[in-house]
Protein backbone atom coordinates (compact mmCIF):
# COMPACT_ATOMS: atom_id res chain seq x y z
CA UNK A 1 0.00 0.00 0.00
CA UNK A 2 1.01 3.58 -0.01
CA UNK A 3 1.85 3.39 4.03
CA UNK A 4 4.74 0.66 2.75
CA UNK A 5 3.60 -1.59 5.38
CA UNK A 6 1.63 -5.29 5.12
CA UNK A 7 1.30 -7.48 7.81
CA UNK A 8 -0.81 -10.70 7.78
CA UNK A 9 -0.87 -13.06 10.85
CA UNK A 10 1.22 -11.54 13.09
CA UNK A 11 3.87 -9.03 12.96
CA UNK A 12 6.50 -7.25 15.60
CA UNK A 13 5.92 -3.55 14.27
CA UNK A 14 7.97 -1.86 17.28
CA UNK A 15 10.27 -2.36 20.03
CA UNK A 16 9.27 -0.13 23.19
CA UNK A 17 12.17 1.18 25.68
CA UNK A 18 11.29 1.90 29.25
CA UNK A 19 13.89 3.67 31.25
CA UNK A 20 13.12 2.35 34.78
CA UNK A 21 14.17 5.42 37.31
CA UNK A 22 17.69 5.11 39.51
CA UNK A 23 15.48 5.30 42.30
CA UNK A 24 13.35 2.05 41.69
CA UNK A 25 14.00 -0.45 44.49
CA UNK A 26 13.69 -4.52 44.17
CA UNK A 27 9.46 -5.15 44.00
CA UNK A 28 8.43 -1.80 42.20
CA UNK A 29 6.20 -2.19 39.56
CA UNK A 30 5.38 -0.39 36.30
CA UNK A 31 3.13 -1.20 33.88
CA UNK A 32 2.91 -0.81 29.72
CA UNK A 33 -0.27 -0.20 28.29
CA UNK A 34 -1.51 0.67 24.57
CA UNK A 35 -4.37 2.67 24.03
CA UNK A 36 -5.95 4.67 21.19
CA UNK A 37 -4.87 1.62 18.20
CA UNK A 38 -6.69 2.76 14.73
CA UNK A 39 -5.52 1.17 11.25
CA UNK A 40 -6.31 0.26 7.87
CA UNK A 41 -6.54 -2.22 5.67
CA UNK A 42 -5.87 -0.16 2.55
CA UNK A 43 -3.46 2.73 3.53
CA UNK A 44 -6.48 4.92 3.16
CA UNK A 45 -9.89 4.94 4.94
CA UNK A 46 -10.86 1.41 5.12
CA UNK A 47 -10.57 0.74 9.10
CA UNK A 48 -9.45 -2.08 10.92
CA UNK A 49 -10.17 -2.96 14.31
CA UNK A 50 -7.09 -3.92 16.48
CA UNK A 51 -7.41 -5.04 19.76
CA UNK A 52 -3.91 -3.89 21.96
CA UNK A 53 -1.85 -6.25 23.96
CA UNK A 54 -2.62 -7.32 27.54
CA UNK A 55 -1.18 -5.01 29.78
CA UNK A 56 2.12 -5.60 30.90
CA UNK A 57 3.82 -5.60 34.38
CA UNK A 58 7.38 -4.61 34.64
CA UNK A 59 8.84 -5.85 38.17
CA UNK A 60 11.78 -4.47 39.46
CA UNK A 61 14.03 -7.09 40.20
CA UNK A 62 16.94 -9.85 39.39
CA UNK A 63 15.75 -12.83 37.84
CA UNK A 64 18.64 -15.51 37.54
CA UNK A 65 18.98 -17.61 34.73
CA UNK A 66 20.83 -21.01 33.76
CA UNK A 67 23.46 -20.78 31.16
CA UNK A 68 22.20 -22.33 28.12
CA UNK A 69 18.71 -22.54 28.95
CA UNK A 70 16.61 -20.58 26.63
CA UNK A 71 13.26 -22.88 26.12
CA UNK A 72 10.76 -22.45 26.38
CA UNK A 73 10.49 -18.82 26.21
CA UNK A 74 7.77 -16.52 25.91
CA UNK A 75 9.68 -13.37 26.58
CA UNK A 76 13.19 -11.75 26.08
CA UNK A 77 14.12 -10.78 29.94
CA UNK A 78 15.22 -13.44 32.81
CA UNK A 79 12.02 -15.18 34.44
CA UNK A 80 10.16 -15.57 31.29
CA UNK A 81 12.34 -18.03 29.09
CA UNK A 82 13.76 -21.62 30.54
CA UNK A 83 12.86 -24.63 32.52
CA UNK A 84 15.93 -24.71 35.18
CA UNK A 85 17.19 -27.81 32.76
CA UNK A 86 19.13 -28.41 29.43
CA UNK A 87 17.38 -30.31 26.97
CA UNK A 88 17.74 -30.86 23.15
CA UNK A 89 15.20 -27.73 22.85
CA UNK A 90 17.94 -25.56 24.13
CA UNK A 91 20.65 -27.08 21.79
CA UNK A 92 18.03 -26.48 18.87
CA UNK A 93 17.52 -22.53 20.04
CA UNK A 94 21.24 -21.81 20.07
CA UNK A 95 21.89 -24.00 16.52
CA UNK A 96 19.33 -21.93 15.10
CA UNK A 97 20.24 -18.62 16.48
CA UNK A 98 23.93 -19.48 15.02
CA UNK A 99 22.93 -19.55 11.68
CA UNK A 100 21.01 -16.42 12.26
CA UNK A 101 18.09 -18.08 12.68
CA UNK A 102 15.52 -16.70 15.47
CA UNK A 103 18.61 -14.89 16.74
CA UNK A 104 17.36 -13.06 19.89
CA UNK A 105 18.51 -8.99 20.02
CA UNK A 106 21.66 -9.15 21.44
CA UNK A 107 21.17 -7.32 24.60
CA UNK A 108 18.71 -9.08 26.02
CA UNK A 109 19.04 -11.66 28.47
CA UNK A 110 18.05 -14.27 26.49
CA UNK A 111 20.97 -13.86 24.29
CA UNK A 112 23.06 -13.70 27.14
CA UNK A 113 21.88 -17.44 28.39
CA UNK A 114 22.77 -18.91 24.49
CA UNK A 115 26.45 -17.09 24.73
CA UNK A 116 27.78 -19.92 26.77
CA UNK A 117 31.52 -19.60 25.15
CA UNK A 118 34.04 -18.82 26.24
CA UNK A 119 32.60 -21.09 29.15
CA UNK A 120 32.16 -19.32 32.86
CA UNK A 121 34.88 -19.01 35.25
CA UNK A 122 33.73 -21.89 37.91
CA UNK A 123 35.58 -19.73 40.61
CA UNK A 124 33.17 -16.50 39.22
CA UNK A 125 36.37 -14.13 38.60
CA UNK A 126 34.92 -13.86 35.09
CA UNK A 127 31.23 -14.16 33.25
CA UNK A 128 31.84 -16.26 29.92
CA UNK A 129 30.09 -15.41 26.49
CA UNK A 130 31.85 -13.21 23.87
CA UNK A 131 28.59 -11.03 22.72
CA UNK A 132 27.77 -13.81 19.50
CA UNK A 133 26.05 -16.73 19.20
CA UNK A 134 28.08 -18.90 17.39
CA UNK A 135 29.18 -23.07 16.77
CA UNK A 136 31.12 -23.36 19.94
CA UNK A 137 28.15 -21.99 22.10
CA UNK A 138 25.62 -24.76 20.91
CA UNK A 139 28.19 -27.53 20.81
CA UNK A 140 28.97 -26.59 25.09
CA UNK A 141 24.62 -26.49 25.33
CA UNK A 142 24.29 -30.22 23.50
CA UNK A 143 27.28 -31.70 25.85
CA UNK A 144 25.89 -29.88 28.63
CA UNK A 145 22.28 -31.32 27.81
CA UNK A 146 23.85 -34.68 27.53
CA UNK A 147 25.60 -34.45 30.96
CA UNK A 148 28.85 -34.89 29.67
CA UNK A 149 30.24 -31.49 30.95
CA UNK A 150 28.29 -31.28 34.54
CA UNK A 151 29.96 -27.57 34.51
CA UNK A 152 26.98 -25.55 34.64
CA UNK A 153 26.16 -21.27 36.23
CA UNK A 154 23.57 -19.28 36.52
CA UNK A 155 23.92 -15.61 35.81
CA UNK A 156 22.33 -12.71 36.84
CA UNK A 157 22.92 -8.85 37.17
CA UNK A 158 24.49 -6.86 39.92
CA UNK A 159 24.92 -3.38 40.99
CA UNK A 160 26.16 -1.17 38.18
CA UNK A 161 25.08 -3.33 35.38
CA UNK A 162 27.36 -5.70 35.96
CA UNK A 163 26.69 -9.37 35.17
CA UNK A 164 27.77 -11.99 37.91
CA UNK A 165 28.10 -15.82 37.42
CA UNK A 166 28.03 -18.07 39.59
CA UNK A 167 28.34 -21.87 39.99
CA UNK A 168 25.12 -24.36 40.09
CA UNK A 169 23.27 -27.54 39.37
CA UNK A 170 21.12 -28.27 36.38
CA UNK A 171 17.22 -27.43 38.26
CA UNK A 172 18.62 -24.70 40.49
CA UNK A 173 16.78 -21.00 40.10
CA UNK A 174 17.27 -20.37 37.28
CA UNK A 175 27.63 -6.48 32.66
CA UNK A 176 30.38 -6.32 30.37
CA UNK A 177 31.12 -8.31 27.56
CA UNK A 178 34.06 -10.16 27.71
CA UNK A 179 36.39 -9.37 24.95
CA UNK A 180 39.32 -11.44 23.60
CA UNK A 181 42.52 -10.02 25.03
CA UNK A 182 44.22 -11.08 22.04
CA UNK A 183 44.90 -8.40 19.23
CA UNK A 184 44.91 -9.20 15.33
CA UNK A 185 48.03 -8.71 14.22
CA UNK A 186 49.35 -5.75 12.64
CA UNK A 187 48.98 -7.50 8.59
CA UNK A 188 45.28 -9.72 9.26
CA UNK A 189 43.16 -7.17 7.77
CA UNK A 190 40.98 -10.15 6.70
CA UNK A 191 42.15 -13.76 7.85
CA UNK A 192 39.24 -16.58 8.26
CA UNK A 193 40.40 -20.37 9.23
CA UNK A 194 38.23 -21.99 6.73
CA UNK A 195 36.59 -21.85 3.47
CA UNK A 196 32.87 -23.68 2.52
CA UNK A 197 32.28 -23.22 -1.11
CA UNK A 198 30.62 -25.40 -4.11
CA UNK A 199 31.70 -25.18 -7.98
CA UNK A 200 30.16 -23.92 -10.77
CA UNK A 201 27.55 -26.86 -12.78
CA UNK A 202 26.11 -26.26 -16.30
CA UNK A 203 24.36 -27.71 -18.47
CA UNK A 204 21.79 -28.84 -16.04
CA UNK A 205 18.33 -30.38 -17.69
CA UNK A 206 15.09 -28.28 -16.02
CA UNK A 207 13.21 -30.45 -13.55
CA UNK A 208 15.79 -32.54 -12.50
CA UNK A 209 18.33 -32.71 -9.33
CA UNK A 210 21.78 -31.82 -9.73
CA UNK A 211 23.85 -32.62 -6.84
CA UNK A 212 26.22 -29.83 -6.11
CA UNK A 213 29.43 -30.89 -3.75
CA UNK A 214 30.30 -28.82 -0.73
CA UNK A 215 34.07 -28.54 0.03
CA UNK A 216 35.67 -27.03 2.57
CA UNK A 217 39.67 -25.50 2.75
CA UNK A 218 41.17 -25.32 5.70
CA UNK A 219 44.23 -22.85 6.46
CA UNK A 220 47.96 -23.71 7.05
CA UNK A 221 48.30 -24.94 10.28
CA UNK A 222 44.81 -25.33 10.92
CA UNK A 223 42.44 -28.31 11.71
CA UNK A 224 38.54 -28.68 11.71
CA UNK A 225 36.50 -31.15 13.91
CA UNK A 226 33.27 -29.97 13.38
CA UNK A 227 31.28 -27.63 11.16
CA UNK A 228 28.09 -25.97 10.44
CA UNK A 229 26.41 -24.16 7.59
CA UNK A 230 22.81 -22.52 6.42
CA UNK A 231 22.66 -23.25 2.45
CA UNK A 232 20.56 -20.99 0.15
CA UNK A 233 19.53 -22.07 -3.21
CA UNK A 234 18.64 -18.61 -4.69
CA UNK A 235 17.26 -17.88 -8.51
CA UNK A 236 19.30 -15.23 -10.52
CA UNK A 237 17.42 -12.70 -12.58
CA UNK A 238 14.00 -14.05 -13.85
CA UNK A 239 14.73 -17.97 -13.17
CA UNK A 240 11.90 -19.05 -11.48
CA UNK A 241 12.22 -19.93 -7.77
CA UNK A 242 13.35 -23.29 -6.31
CA UNK A 243 10.41 -24.79 -4.24
CA UNK A 244 11.58 -28.22 -3.75
CA UNK A 245 13.26 -29.35 -0.77
CA UNK A 246 17.17 -29.21 -0.82
CA UNK A 247 18.48 -32.51 0.30
CA UNK A 248 22.25 -33.70 2.06
CA UNK A 249 24.12 -37.00 1.08
CA UNK A 250 27.26 -37.25 3.49
CA UNK A 251 30.60 -37.56 1.31
CA UNK A 252 32.40 -40.79 1.07
CA UNK A 253 34.13 -41.30 4.27
CA UNK A 254 32.58 -38.55 5.96
CA UNK A 255 30.06 -39.13 8.85
CA UNK A 256 26.36 -37.85 8.25
CA UNK A 257 25.59 -34.68 9.37
CA UNK A 258 22.46 -33.10 11.16
CA UNK A 259 20.24 -31.76 8.55
CA UNK A 260 17.03 -29.66 9.37
CA UNK A 261 15.12 -27.36 7.07
CA UNK A 262 15.39 -23.61 7.15
CA UNK A 263 12.70 -20.84 6.39
CA UNK A 264 12.04 -21.85 3.23
CA UNK A 265 12.35 -25.04 0.96
CA UNK A 266 15.27 -23.48 -0.78
CA UNK A 267 17.34 -23.72 2.34
CA UNK A 268 18.94 -26.50 4.52
CA UNK A 269 20.73 -25.93 8.07
CA UNK A 270 23.67 -28.40 8.16
CA UNK A 271 25.95 -29.59 11.09
CA UNK A 272 28.87 -31.85 12.29
CA UNK A 273 28.89 -31.82 15.53
CA UNK A 274 32.02 -32.28 17.62
CA UNK A 275 30.55 -34.22 20.39
CA UNK A 276 28.56 -36.48 18.31
CA UNK A 277 29.55 -36.93 14.34
CA UNK A 278 32.77 -35.09 14.01
CA UNK A 279 35.23 -35.48 11.71
CA UNK A 280 37.49 -37.89 12.08
CA UNK A 281 40.62 -37.29 11.42
CA UNK A 282 40.29 -33.79 11.01
CA UNK A 283 39.70 -31.44 8.15
CA UNK A 284 43.33 -29.76 7.37
CA UNK A 285 44.33 -28.78 3.70
CA UNK A 286 42.26 -27.93 0.35
CA UNK A 287 39.63 -29.26 -1.29
CA UNK A 288 37.77 -31.50 1.73
CA UNK A 289 35.09 -32.80 -0.25
CA UNK A 290 32.23 -33.22 3.05
CA UNK A 291 29.05 -33.57 1.70
CA UNK A 292 26.55 -33.19 -1.38
CA UNK A 293 23.64 -30.89 -1.94
CA UNK A 294 20.98 -32.33 -3.56
CA UNK A 295 18.98 -29.10 -5.63
CA UNK A 296 15.45 -29.58 -8.00
CA UNK A 297 15.81 -27.16 -10.85
CA UNK A 298 12.50 -26.09 -11.59
CA UNK A 299 10.72 -27.73 -14.93
CA UNK A 300 9.98 -23.91 -16.42
CA UNK A 301 13.73 -23.14 -16.12
CA UNK A 302 14.67 -21.93 -19.13
CA UNK A 303 18.31 -22.37 -20.92
CA UNK A 304 20.93 -19.65 -20.00
CA UNK A 305 19.18 -18.95 -16.60
CA UNK A 306 21.18 -19.82 -13.56
CA UNK A 307 20.81 -20.51 -9.60
CA UNK A 308 23.70 -19.46 -6.67
CA UNK A 309 24.06 -21.67 -3.98
CA UNK A 310 25.10 -19.20 -1.17
CA UNK A 311 26.29 -20.28 2.73
CA UNK A 312 25.01 -16.89 4.10
CA UNK A 313 26.56 -18.22 7.90
CA UNK A 314 29.35 -21.14 7.74
CA UNK A 315 30.96 -21.57 11.48
CA UNK A 316 32.93 -24.31 13.16
CA UNK A 317 35.80 -25.10 15.80
CA UNK A 318 38.46 -27.72 16.16
CA UNK A 319 37.88 -28.62 19.55
CA UNK A 320 35.60 -27.02 22.35
CA UNK A 321 38.39 -24.45 23.68
CA UNK A 322 39.19 -22.79 20.12
CA UNK A 323 36.83 -20.59 18.09
CA UNK A 324 37.54 -20.31 14.04
CA UNK A 325 36.49 -17.87 11.77
CA UNK A 326 34.97 -18.59 8.26
CA UNK A 327 33.88 -17.56 4.86
CA UNK A 328 32.18 -19.07 1.75
CA UNK A 329 31.80 -18.75 -1.90
CA UNK A 330 28.78 -19.42 -3.49
CA UNK A 331 28.20 -22.14 -6.05
CA UNK A 332 26.64 -21.49 -9.44
CA UNK A 333 23.86 -23.89 -11.28
CA UNK A 334 23.43 -22.98 -15.08
CA UNK A 335 20.74 -24.31 -17.17
CA UNK A 336 20.78 -25.75 -20.96
CA UNK A 337 24.07 -23.99 -21.08
CA UNK A 338 27.24 -23.10 -20.73
CA UNK A 339 28.60 -20.55 -17.75
CA UNK A 340 27.34 -16.86 -19.00
CA UNK A 341 29.74 -15.59 -16.47
CA UNK A 342 32.97 -16.47 -14.98
CA UNK A 343 32.91 -18.02 -10.94
CA UNK A 344 33.49 -15.26 -8.02
CA UNK A 345 37.02 -15.28 -6.95
CA UNK A 346 36.11 -13.19 -3.77
CA UNK A 347 33.89 -14.44 -0.55
CA UNK A 348 30.43 -13.13 0.50
CA UNK A 349 31.95 -12.62 3.63
CA UNK A 350 34.98 -10.70 2.15
CA UNK A 351 32.21 -8.06 0.08
CA UNK A 352 29.49 -7.91 3.10
CA UNK A 353 32.72 -6.88 5.55
CA UNK A 354 34.08 -3.90 3.32
CA UNK A 355 31.56 -3.08 1.21
CA UNK A 356 28.67 -3.79 3.09
CA UNK A 357 27.01 -6.29 1.19
CA UNK A 358 27.58 -9.20 -0.77
CA UNK A 359 25.45 -7.83 -3.67
CA UNK A 360 27.66 -4.42 -3.98
CA UNK A 361 28.85 -2.84 -7.03
CA UNK A 362 31.68 -1.62 -5.69
CA UNK A 363 32.63 -5.83 -4.06
CA UNK A 364 32.89 -6.89 -7.89
CA UNK A 365 35.96 -8.76 -8.74
CA UNK A 366 37.50 -7.10 -11.41
CA UNK A 367 37.30 -3.06 -9.51
CA UNK A 368 39.64 -1.27 -7.97
CA UNK A 369 37.71 0.26 -5.70
CA UNK A 370 40.37 2.68 -3.30
CA UNK A 371 42.58 3.32 -6.63
CA UNK A 372 45.87 1.88 -5.84
CA UNK A 373 46.10 -0.20 -8.75
CA UNK A 374 45.45 -3.88 -7.19
CA UNK A 375 42.03 -5.27 -8.16
CA UNK A 376 39.39 -6.03 -5.72
CA UNK A 377 39.89 -10.27 -6.47
CA UNK A 378 43.82 -9.61 -5.71
CA UNK A 379 43.36 -7.26 -2.72
CA UNK A 380 41.44 -10.56 -1.30
CA UNK A 381 44.03 -13.25 -2.26
CA UNK A 382 46.78 -10.93 -0.39
CA UNK A 383 44.76 -10.43 2.65
CA UNK A 384 44.94 -6.21 2.39
CA UNK A 385 41.91 -3.55 2.26
CA UNK A 386 40.31 -3.25 -1.14
CA UNK A 387 39.22 0.24 0.77
CA UNK A 388 42.17 1.76 1.70
CA UNK A 389 45.48 2.75 -0.92
CA UNK A 390 47.53 2.27 1.70
CA UNK A 391 46.67 -1.57 2.36
CA UNK A 392 49.09 -3.49 -0.54
CA UNK A 393 51.25 -6.01 -0.75
CA UNK A 394 54.86 -4.34 -1.26
CA UNK A 395 58.00 -4.82 -0.73
CA UNK A 396 59.26 -2.03 2.41
CA UNK A 397 62.81 -3.06 2.53
CA UNK A 398 65.34 -4.56 0.31
CA UNK A 399 69.26 -4.31 1.61
CA UNK A 400 72.28 -5.64 1.72
CA UNK A 401 72.73 -7.53 5.25
CA UNK A 402 75.94 -9.04 6.85
CA UNK A 403 75.32 -10.66 9.73
CA UNK A 404 73.68 -13.41 10.77
CA UNK A 405 73.51 -14.40 7.12
CA UNK A 406 75.47 -12.14 4.12
CA UNK A 407 73.24 -11.53 1.49
CA UNK A 408 69.74 -9.21 0.47
CA UNK A 409 67.19 -8.98 3.37
CA UNK A 410 63.71 -8.69 1.80
CA UNK A 411 61.06 -7.58 3.78
CA UNK A 412 56.94 -7.21 3.63
CA UNK A 413 54.18 -6.87 5.96
CA UNK A 414 52.72 -10.91 5.60
CA UNK A 415 49.35 -11.68 6.37
CA UNK A 416 48.73 -15.22 8.09
CA UNK A 417 47.63 -17.97 6.10
CA UNK A 418 49.19 -16.40 3.12
CA UNK A 419 52.29 -18.54 1.34
CA UNK A 420 54.92 -16.07 -0.57
CA UNK A 421 57.32 -16.28 -3.31
CA UNK A 422 60.20 -13.93 -3.74
CA UNK A 423 60.86 -13.18 -7.55
CA UNK A 424 64.40 -11.17 -8.53
CA UNK A 425 65.26 -10.12 -11.76
CA UNK A 426 68.32 -8.13 -12.62
CA UNK A 427 66.81 -5.70 -14.69
CA UNK A 428 62.61 -4.18 -13.93
CA UNK A 429 61.96 -5.04 -17.98
CA UNK A 430 63.14 -8.72 -17.73
CA UNK A 431 59.95 -10.60 -19.18
CA UNK A 432 60.85 -13.10 -16.89
CA UNK A 433 61.46 -13.21 -12.86
CA UNK A 434 63.38 -15.99 -11.04
CA UNK A 435 62.03 -17.39 -8.05
CA UNK A 436 64.33 -17.62 -5.29
CA UNK A 437 62.43 -18.52 -2.37
CA UNK A 438 58.59 -20.04 -2.02
CA UNK A 439 56.50 -21.63 0.39
CA UNK A 440 57.20 -18.62 2.85
CA UNK A 441 54.27 -18.70 5.66
CA UNK A 442 53.09 -15.53 6.69
CA UNK A 443 51.90 -14.66 10.71
CA UNK A 444 50.43 -10.99 10.09
CA UNK A 445 53.41 -9.62 11.00
CA UNK A 446 56.63 -8.17 8.73
CA UNK A 447 58.44 -10.61 7.41
CA UNK A 448 62.01 -11.02 5.99
CA UNK A 449 63.51 -13.44 3.74
CA UNK A 450 67.90 -13.63 3.61
CA UNK A 451 69.00 -13.71 -0.42
CA UNK A 452 72.33 -15.49 0.50
CA UNK A 453 73.15 -16.26 -3.35
CA UNK A 454 72.80 -12.45 -4.37
CA UNK A 455 75.61 -11.43 -6.03
CA UNK A 456 77.44 -7.90 -6.20
CA UNK A 457 75.15 -6.67 -8.80
CA UNK A 458 72.39 -4.83 -8.83
CA UNK A 459 69.27 -6.58 -8.59
CA UNK A 460 65.53 -6.02 -8.20
CA UNK A 461 63.10 -8.18 -5.73
CA UNK A 462 59.34 -8.37 -5.74
CA UNK A 463 57.15 -10.45 -3.62
CA UNK A 464 53.65 -12.09 -4.28
CA UNK A 465 51.39 -14.35 -2.81
CA UNK A 466 51.44 -17.66 -4.00
CA UNK A 467 48.40 -19.63 -4.95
Amino acid sequence: TNANFYVQGFGTVAMLKAPLHPSAKPGDTYTIRLSDISATSDGEDTDVPVLPMTTRTITVGNVPYLVGDSASSQWYPAGYFGDADLRNNDVNNAFYASLGIRTPFSYTDVFDAMDVFPPDDPAGATVGGDGQIRYLDWQYILRRSLRLDTNNFTRSWAEGGRRVCQGAPIGSTAGTRIKSALQPAPGDVWYRQARVYSPVLTNVIPGFTCTMPVYVDVAAGCSLAGLSFRAVAVAQGDAPPVTADLTVTPASGKPAPMALSGLSPNEKLVAWSISSSKFAPPLQGKGNLVCYLGVRIPLDARPGQSYRLRFPVVDGAPNLTTQYDFESLAGTIWVGGPALSPQDRVTDQWKANFFGSAESPRAEDSLDDDGDGVLNWEEYQAGTDPTSRESRLQVAEARRVSLPTPGVAVTWLSASGRRYVVERAARLTDAAWTPVATDLLGNGQMATWVDASASGQSMFYRVRVQP
